[in-house]
């Protein structure tokens, strides 16, 4: 079952709630405000994230024949959309998928994971998504109208049902200029409407097209008036042949930016566009609205996806070809007013390239940090690989990411192509595209901190001695960890002893899975001791074992492991167990000041002297341990037993031979 899981630990809950999502359920507990310091999420290193699906990957068949991801948003829970087509018998349909953050599908969505849906008489293809802010999945595409193709824009409610406030029947088909139209990406504004860049052909060439929608499906007679294209619609040309837009984003202050590429007289080259609110081309920036730049100088560049910085400055990805080289992938940075960020690699653009043969990205993402990430596809010197690579701020390969900035991800043993990207909020990447077997499939893979197995895997430090991994998280917030008085925890038991103080551990990220506890116990104890500690968790007035089977304990940093869900305090202790016994000589006297040796199987070692009367103890022994018990005297020789300790024993006798 998937858990999204907004936990507050903390001993006093003021109520448990309990809300049914779908095949599973929302757990959310509400507790007391505290303070915390903000979730530092890690990110990716860029190896295949092993909690995802099967290793890493996932591949997915909507429909009955070729199917093909071009687009994939994150929604605020977690859960993970990824738009394209697939065939349903007859043609081509819009096809989504959405699975829940460990890769299966999400039964809560159609009541399958996945719907197929007709836009009009023939094909409909899908190539952009965003979500609502109210959850509602917006896809958009082209469509054909039985002579040519039209934008095609269709709205889902959170169940995967169509929506039919959107168009009367949760679909929109939009003419442009009467030829064919095509919708590449979508935006949704904070006022609700709908923002969609394409292109779409003027008799024999094409132009940038844009549209917007009202938040019924409408189109918004604000946008464009002025400009003759007609209300709700923009067309701009870039070049003197085709144009074509490719990915659009809307700033905070409203202004929407379009990339793509247009066909000058010699070369193919990347431009960028920026519209004031009403539609019409923005003149603060380079001048008048529309950035041409040929990145390569005497070949071809294309911007085949756009993000957005918080300060402001616009991140391109797509493809450089020139200089005797193929097409290798293009990453460039712009300035807010058009300019070309010159800190950024050589003269604002860096060219990474995979293998000799052509390599395009498709998709661009940022981290929080600032990093840049592109998705495409790369060459494997027989066929082509989902290729991924991250930038560091200047423009350089980051390093941290799978040793070079590279990492090639093959599906099948045909050609694989990622065509979009994006960052969950824990850092993690997610790219999808397609995965060629014998049809075509929907690829997505995710990438992760790195084998989720090693001792520094994606954890945050909350104070020295506590540390904490989120398992998929989708939304940040702030933690703490606090330290209680012995006093105030309940009795552990009969027979159980504290390794370390009891902790509370406070968050209110939300994430699904577990939280991962990483405790540092005191330098003092010994092998013995720490082998035998457990994690253990207070809940509903009893103490229950919640110690981590992975990643595994460390005796030299006396480190240890635990696994919660639940939101009550923890703490390390061992269950402590007594073993007495007596020596004697051979004719059954007590044997002074023999010296009895304790060690257990990890080499951990104890001793303790006999009496006056040959009587010994060990008090406070980690109990569930295998112990070999032997007794050294200068006079006596005794036989070493070997004894495995889950209770007390008080009649643990040697007798000594002659």
């Amino acid at each position: 079952m998937n858990k999204a899981i907004s936990l507050v630990l903390s001993v006093l809950l003021i109520a448990v709630s309990f809300a049914q999502r779908g095949n599973g359920f929302m757990l959310q507990y509400l507790a007391p405000a505290f303070q915390g310091a903000p979730v530092a999420f890690p990110f990716s290193s860029g190896n295949l994230d092993s909690t995802f699906g099967s290793n890493g990957t996932v591949v997915l068949s909507p429909g009955l024949g070729n199917d093909v991801a071009q687009a994939v948003a994150i929604q605020s829970d977690g859960k993970i959309v990824t738009v394209g087509y697939g065939f349903n018998g007859m043609f081509n349909a819009f096809a989504v998928t959405r699975i829940i953050p460990n890769g299966t599908l999400d039964y809560s969505f159609n009541a399958s994971g996945v719907t197929l849906t007709t836009v009009g008489p023939r094909d409909a293809e899908a190539f952009g998504v965003a979500v609502q802010s109210d959850g509602k999945i917006v896809v958009v595409g082209q469509a054909s109208n039985g002579l040519n193709t039209d934008i095609a824009i269709v709205r889902y409610n959170l169940d995967g049902t169509l929506d039919n406030t959107f168009g009367g029947d949760g679909r929109m088909m939009v003419d442009v200029a009467g030829g064919n139209d095509l919708g590449r990406s979508v935006a949704v504004q904070t006022n609700g409407r709908i923002v969609v860049a394409g292109n779409s052909f003027v008799g024999a060439n094409s132009d940038i097209s844009v549209i917007r929608l009202e938040t019924n499906g409408s189109l918004d007679a604000s946008f464009g008036g002025n400009s003759g294209n007609g209300q709700g619609i923009v067309r701009t040309q870039a070049g003197t042949g085709n144009d074509f837009g490719y990915s659009v984003a809307v700033q905070p202050n409203g202004k929407i930016l379009i990339a793509g590429y247009y066909s000058g007289p010699a070369n193919v080259d990347s431009v960028i566009l920026r519209y004031n609110s009403d539609g019409v081309l923005d003149t603060t920036f380079s001048g008048d609205g529309r950035l041409l730049h040929g990145f390569s100088r005497d070949d071809v560049d294309e911007a085949l996806a756009m993000a957005l910085q918080p300060d402001g400055r616009i991140v391109i990805a797509g493809c450089i070809r020139g200089g005797g080289r193929l097409n290798d992938y293009l990453i460039a940075r712009i300035e807010p007013d058009g300019s070309l960020d010159q800190t950024f690699g050589q003269g604002g653009f860096t060219r990474v390239e995979f293998s000799p043969s052509p390599d395009i990205a498709m998709g661009v993402a940022v981290q929080s940090d600032g990093k840049i990430i592109a998705a495409g596809f790369a060459s494997n010197g027989a066929n082509n690989d989902f290729g991924v690579t991250r930038v560091n701020t200047d423009g350089t390969l980051d390093t941290t990411f799978h040793e070079d900035g590279r990492q090639q991800t093959a599906f099948g043993a045909s050609t694989d192509s990622a065509n979009a990207v994006a960052v969950q909020a824990d850092g993690k990447i997610v790219a999808v595209g397609r995965a060629v077997f014998n049809t075509a499939d929907f690829g997505i893979a995710r990438y992760g901190y790195g084998t989720n197995a090693g001792q520094n895997d994606g954890f945050i430090e909350l104070d020295p001695t506590t540390d904490v991994r989120f398992e998929n998280a989708f939304q940040a917030g702030t933690s703490s960890s606090t330290t209680l008085e012995p006093g105030t925890v309940p009795a552990l038991g009969p027979d159980w002893m504290l390794a370390d103080n009891a902790r509370v551990i406070q968050t209110n990220a939300l994430f699904s899975g577990n939280l991962v506890v990483r405790l540092i116990l005191p330098q003092n104890i010994d092998a013995l001791t720490f082998s035998a500690v457990r994690v253990r968790q207070y809940r509903d007035g009893v103490w229950v074992d919640v110690t981590a089977i992975s990643p595994l304990r460390d005796f030299p940093t006396r480190t240890i492991y635990a696994s919660v869900t639940s939101p009550e305090m923890i703490v390390a202790a061992w269950p402590a167990v007594s073993l007495s016994g007596r020596v004697t000589t051979p004719s059954g006297l007590g044997l002074r000041n023999a010296v009895v040796n304790l060690t257990d199987d990890y080499g951990g070692r104890r001793t303790a002297t006999t009496s006056s009367f040959g009587y010994y103890s060990f008090i406070g022994l980690p109990g569930g341990q295998r112990y070999e018990v032997s007794v050294s005297s200068r006079r006596y020789r005794f036989a070493a037993r070997v004894v495995e300790v889950s209770s007390s024993l008080d009649d643990m006798n040697f007798i000594g031979l002659e």
